[in-house]
Formats: C-alpha cells, structure tokens, sequence
C-alpha cells in the first residue's frame, strides 16, 4: 500500500461587497462513466446513481452524509468518504442502511424472468459505514458472484453470505471494521487487516483464510486458516471445524486457546499473551475507536509474521488504514483577506491511500 499526499493551491475570485453565507451540507452522489459524468443529490441520491450504471467501469462517489440504500443488483464501484468520522480532521463518515447483493432479472427466450449472469462479478465498494445488515444473497435465492472487495468499510450490522451461497468465491475484506460476519456456506473468502468483533459459520468445508487482523471473538466457526492475527477469543472451540482449521504465527490473549487443535495444524503462535504484554495497554473485548491496536515498540520485534512483518493489523499485504483510495481531503487554509485585486489564497491538502 502506497499513501500519496499533495498539496495544491487554489486561487478564487472574489467579487468585490460579497458576503459570507451559510451553506447547507447535501448528499450527493457523483457517477462517472468514462468521460460522462452525472450528479445527483438528496437522501436517494446513492439509489439514483446506482440506478443509472450501466456497466461494471461505472464509479460512484458518495459525499459524506446518510443515503437511501439502493436494490444492489449489478457490478460496479462504489467510493464513500469515509468508514469514521473524525471532526478533528474535519473528516465525516459514509453512512448506508442495509444491503443486499442480489442478482437483478431478465425474461429469457421462453418469456420465463430469470437471473442475469456475471452482473455482480467485480463489484467493490470501499469507505461505508454500514449501519444494518450487508447481506450476499437471500436465503433461498442463491446469487453467483466473483471478484467482490469490500475495503475500509465499518459494518455495524452483520455482513452476511447466507445459506444456498456456494457459488459466492474470491472475496476480498480489507481494513474492514466488522461487527458481526457469517461465513456460512462460502468458497475462497479472504479477511486482510480488519478488526472483527465476532465472527461465526456453521458448515465444515468452508475456505476462509484471515490474515492480519484483530478477532475479538469466534463462534463455532467454519474450517479457516489464521496467519499473523491477534486473537483474543477466551473459547477452546472442540468442534470439527475448529479442530480441523490451521493457525499459524498468531498471538492468543489466552493460554488454552489451541488445545482442541492438532499438534499438524497449529505451527509458531504464541499463547497466554495479556494486552499488556501485545499493546501496552488494556483493549477490551470490542472494537474501541479510540484504540490504534498497533503492537507496543519494544515487542514489535518479537511477534514477527509468516511473510516476515508484524503480527496484527499493520503488518501484511495491507497495513490498516481507514482513509479512502479515493483523494479525501485533509487540511485546508484559507487566508482571511483577499489581495487588492480581489483574490483570495486557499492551500488544500489531500490524502489517498492505495
């Protein structure tokens, strides 16, 4: 992941006598399609420009603000603003009510309305704040997908792939903050350097690999493979898919957390490890905002992962961020007199993250 940072300056014109006004924030939502770009505005303003893509390319930005969440039945790139606000920095979140991802309809050569095909490959939606369920699928309606990311999101609400979901594959979760995740039924999902509060599945042959992140809690979960996680989890699970999943180079808050685990399956983690001993400090058993859960300095050497850097959220493919791809702004000066001529000076400073 590479951060880009630059600064640039913006001259305005003022007309002489004006005075400042009050201006009142509206959601908007901007959809570009190659060199065609529309805006729209408003609580629907998200189910507008969704409405209008036409194709996978498509890119929708979401300003910040609370949408209308629209019928997600088609492949294409949703940008928010952010997964948190933080007034400090002058950031405000995303936010998006529930979701679900399902194939749209089509009536075939025998006038029978059926699934269209490959219309949700490619999906990727990034820096939302979900506040109810995101749901892959309904149950009883299966839905063939690939090629799903969902990054930088924050999920307070479960993200679901529900049952009769086989055909639901390479799934990417990057620096997601998670409340609750059902893996139920999936193939070749994959969680990198997100914070997850609870996560559970009940079927065995799952393939589910979590990698860099913090996981306060599991329950019952799915055959997975833990690499370079700090887990928190106070259970010893004895079911067969725990017995059965893989755990390597992880931290453990608890000494007995591998002792229903093969000898085979469990390789280098460390156990019996306090918050203390792995932060520095207390973290309790829920995402806190105010919490960095950056491994303390002076272990930072010691907890050393399978690809060779640290264990936790900021080591791996993807160290945790919470900032957007998309260019967000971060600072801005805005001086306070205009010149003689009528211009005025602002220097805006912009932040993305890849």
């Amino acid at each position: 992941m590479k951060k880009i940072s630059f600064l640039f300056t913006v001259i305005i014109f003022i007309l002489s006598g004006n005075r400042a006004s009050a201006q009142t924030e509206l959601q908007s939502a901007t959809l570009q399609q190659g060199d065609k770009t529309s805006i729209y505005y408003g609580k629907d303003a998200f189910i507008s420009a969704f409405n209008a893509v036409t194709g996978v390319t498509d890119v929708i930005t979401l300003s910040s603000g609370t949408f209308n969440s629209p019928t997600f039945n088609k492949a294409c790139t949703v940008y928010g603003a952010g997964c948190e606000t933080d007034e400090s920095k002058g950031i405000y979140s995303t936010n998006v009510g529930e979701i679900t991802i399902q194939h749209g309809t089509e009536v075939n050569g025998e006038g029978e309305t059926v699934n269209k095909t490959n219309d949700l490959d490619g999906i990727h939606i990034e820096g939302i704040v979900f506040t109810e369920s995101v749901n892959i699928g309904e149950y009883g309606k299966p839905v063939t997908l690939k090629n799903l990311t969902l990054k930088r999101c924050k999920f307070y609400g479960s993200l679901n792939t529900v049952q009769d979901a086989w055909c639901i594959s390479d799934v990417n979760i990057i620096n997601c903050i998670i409340g609750n995740i059902n893996t139920d039924l999936t193939n070749n999902i994959a969680i990198y350097n997100s914070i997850i509060n609870r996560l559970y599945g009940y079927h065995n042959d799952n393939k589910l690999l979590i990698k860099n992140c913090i996981l306060f809690d599991y329950d019952n979960p799915c055959v997975t493979t833990y690499k370079d996680n700090i887990i928190l989890d106070s259970y010893a699970w004895g079911s067969d898919a725990f017995k059965a999943s893989f755990f390597e180079k992880n931290i453990f808050r608890y000494g007995d957390a591998l002792n229903n685990v093969s000898y085979s399956n469990a390789k280098n983690n460390w156990t019996g490890k306090n918050d203390i001993a792995i932060f520095g400090e207390e973290i309790g058993n829920e995402y806190d905002p105010s919490k960095t859960y950056a491994i303390k300095a002076e272990a930072a050497g010691t907890y050393i992962g399978t690809d060779g850097t640290p264990v936790g959220i900021y080591g791996g493919l993807y160290p945790f961020t919470k900032t957007p791809s998309n260019p967000q702004i971060i600072s801005k000066e805005i001086d306070v007199k205009s010149t003689l001529d009528g211009k005025l000076k602002v220097s805006i400073k912009v932040e993305a993250q890849k």
